[in-house]
């Protein structure tokens, strides 16, 4: 979720941009690399999203966000993060929360990025828990009942 040539040091979103997994209880599911697939491969990938599959949401988001096989879209891969993230999945929830605390794809809001992370963190997903504390030391996080 960030501009090309915008050097920062690395941080959690980097960690959950970077997860090569799914966290849906089933280990070991590899999104597969842009570069990889065959047009039809991207065409088959880009079906399978459409119908809510969220292992093909997420890894096409990822190649919206990266522009690899695909121009970079960062608003596509919000709308397909969103799709994913409804869905429960940690990892995703963790990149939504990045792309509102950035701003990337979407205005920043800071609140919503908090609400993502919340509900990845509640997973258990250790990035997002590191990003909502943050959240909290700077005074961006909500506390819930």
């Amino acid at each position: 979720f960030f501009s090309a040539g915008a050097r920062r040091p690395r941080s959690s979103c980097d960690l959950a941009g970077e997860a090569k997994t799914l966290n849906d209880g089933q280990e070991g599911s590899k999104m597969p690399s842009a570069m990889s697939l065959s047009r039809q491969e991207m065409r088959q990938l880009q079906r399978a999203a459409e119908h809510g599959n969220a292992q093909a949401q997420f890894s096409l988001g990822m190649h919206n966000t990266k522009g690899d096989g695909l121009p970079q879209n960062h608003q596509e891969a919000v709308r397909l993060y969103r799709l994913t993230a409804e869905q429960g999945l940690a990892v995703v929830q963790c990149s939504l929360g990045c792309a509102y605390i950035h701003g990337e794809g979407v205005a920043r809001d800071v609140g919503e990025a908090a609400k993502w992370y919340r509900l990845s963190a509640g997973q258990g997903f250790a990035a997002a828990e590191h990003s909502y504390g943050v959240c909290f030391r700077d005074g961006t996080g909500e506390l819930q009942d």
